[in-house]
């Protein structure tokens, strides 16, 4: 799990460091399918952090986080 926290900020950065050094260099497809690529794959990571995070909460952590929701959306 640790590895995938880490990797949120480590895509974007070697993305950027991608396009910073070779960018002129390829068409802008590929630039663009690198740049929106990054951003897809950390909101899957993100995803999956989020399902994995829901799953081990406490009992009791859990419901109290689904009871704020109910009550904020009775208001």
């Amino acid at each position: 799990m640790l590895v995938i926290i880490a990797l949120i900020p480590a895509i974007p950065f070697l993305s950027f460091l991608i396009l910073a050094l070779f960018g002129h260099k390829m068409s802008r497809k590929m630039a663009g399918i690198i740049g929106a690529g990054s951003i897809g794959i950390i909101a899957i990571l993100t995803f999956i952090i989020a399902i994995v995070f829901f799953k081990t909460l406490p009992e009791e952590i859990y419901h109290s986080v689904w009871m704020l929701f109910r009550l904020f959306s009775v208001l």
